[in-house]
């Protein structure tokens, strides 16, 4: 073969290796785009990685507290801002859907692969709040009491870490047992490097910015900046209106002895067969109770079951023939409207307490007062029209509250009544056996139980756990029953 036929043969073979180099160039290109969109999306660029800031003295001091609240995990970002002048405390209550899946990456909470994690949080936090973060607490497990009576703040376990140790009660409050520094210290994990003393003291500037309504509470779902999170709100100018409110609080009508028609106090409830003019015939309640629990004295336990939507009436059946006490929160909207038909008189024939939920179930936080008292008293009547009962309970939506809606509950003669456990009945996604596996997980004397009337498995759960409940020595009852020997009654 000539030199020529040579030089024609190989070019073909050239060109295709050029081809297949651009081929191998642009695939590359393709694959590495991508991943460089996604790396930027998450905010993780290696070279741009988030990170905690050094703290620099007479700067506010912030740091990211995580604390385990099964079945969910709560976050708070705490600022600690001291000037000589004066002093504030900001928790920045973190609930929004990016802190939620960065908590729950992991298949255990808080001893995930920390580093990436928590710095992942921490750039989230930098983008969204536009604040540094200093140091990070992780509460491995909830070692403190859960206390209850007379806070002035929207209680929280970061308010109850503070409150229990070290411990600078008022007066007000009851005892509590004070939690050992060693139990302490196993259950905190500080990153990097916080020490334990300093973590002490700054639960303690928690604690008394707490008790002297120096803390300013901010809720963050999200959706862009919190509203003046490096000032807050400032609690201490809400103190005196809430002070206000029950100033104007009415008299009882009549005495726990004594009767005076058309109504009259039998036991825990005002017995009055005129609907419509029920109001200011309760004592006022006291202010900033928020019932979370019964009488840890007593071995009871409470069934409270709220709503009625889709309800499965076998679950009165199964009462109704066990004869157990129970609470139903129903929406007196439910009531005047009689749906689902027969539910209403079922509970109140079985025996069961029927207690406001309010009128239409709406969310309770940042009501105008007006709108506030509709949806208590009309919902009051609906249900005196059928038991002639008022119960000083009342229930909101989702269990929230703010300042003002329990203060004004307190002023017209209610207290406020969340839960200590959940059923979990409320999400499809939870198994009859888990429902009962964590109920039973957490039976504690005067636990508040939570169902619902439409809840999923719950009448196969109440099945299971009550005979349970009661071989453990409990008597599983009413919310009256379990609060009796506390504050929370009209004959206290």
């Amino acid at each position: 073969m000539s030199r020529k036929d040579e030089h024609r043969c190989s070019r073909p073979s050239f060109l295709v290796g050029v081809l297949l180099l651009v081929a191998a160039a642009i695939l590359t290109i393709v694959q590495t785009v991508p991943s460089v969109r996604a790396d930027t999306n998450i905010g993780v660029h290696r070279e741009k990685a988030p990170r905690l800031e050094a703290h620099r003295r007479g700067e506010p001091l912030d740091v990211l507290f995580l604390l385990p609240a099964p079945p969910t995990r709560e976050a708070f970002l705490v600022r600690f801002a001291a000037t000589p002048e004066s002093r504030r405390v900001v928790v920045c209550s973190l609930e929004g859907s990016r802190v939620r899946e960065l908590l729950e990456r992991s298949p255990e909470f808080p001893s995930f692969s920390r580093e990436r994690s928590l710095l992942d949080l921490v750039g989230w936090i930098n983008d969204r709040l536009g604040v540094p973060v200093h140091h990070i607490v992780v509460v491995k497990e909830r070692c403190w009491p859960q206390c209850s009576w007379n806070r002035q703040v929207d209680i929280n376990p970061l308010l109850e870490l503070a409150a229990t140790y070290p411990g600078r009660l008022t007066a007000a409050l009851p005892p509590v047992q004070t939690t050992p520094t060693d139990l302490l210290r196993g259950s905190l994990e500080t990153y990097p490097g916080l020490p334990f003393h300093q973590v002490l003291s700054l639960l303690g500037e928690t604690e008394t910015a707490r008790e002297n309504i120096e803390l300013s509470m901010v809720a963050y779902d999200g959706n862009g900046k919190p509203p003046a999170v490096s000032m807050g709100t400032g609690d201490g100018e809400v103190r005196p209106r809430l002070f206000e409110l029950l100033s104007h609080a009415r008299t009882p009508a009549v005495g726990t002895n004594e009767e005076s028609p058309p109504g009259k106090f039998t036991g825990n409830c005002l017995v009055t067969f005129e609907p419509d003019s029920i109001r200011g015939k309760l004592p006022p309640a006291q202010l900033g109770q928020v019932i979370h629990r019964g009488n840890p004295d007593l071995n009871r336990v409470a069934i409270t079951i709220d709503d009625g939507w889709n309800a499965d009436m076998r679950i009165l059946d199964l009462l109704q023939s066990w004869k157990i006490k129970y609470t139903a929160f129903i929406p007196g909207r439910l009531i005047d409207t009689d749906s689902p038909p027969g539910l209403v008189e079922r509970v109140y024939e079985t025996g069961g307490e029927l207690c406001s939920h309010t009128y239409t179930h709406r969310v309770m936080r940042g009501l105008p007062e007006s709108v506030f008292l509709d949806e208590i008293w009309r919902s009051e009547a609906a249900i005196a029209r059928v038991s002639h009962k008022v119960y000083p309970y009342v229930r909101y939506s989702g269990g929230a509250y703010d300042f003002p809606s329990v203060a004004w509950a307190a002023r017209e003669g209610f207290w406020v009544v969340n839960w200590t456990i959940d059923s979990l009945d409320t999400k499809e996604w939870v198994s009859a056996n888990a429902q009962v596996n964590y109920i039973l997980s957490r039976l504690e004397p005067g636990a508040i139980l939570l169902f619902h009337f439409g809840g999923y498995h719950t009448y196969e759960v109440l099945s299971r756990v009550i005979p349970e409940i009661q071989r453990r020595g409990y008597e599983v009852t009413s919310l009256s029953r379990v609060l009796e020997g506390t504050p929370f009654r009209l004959d206290r």
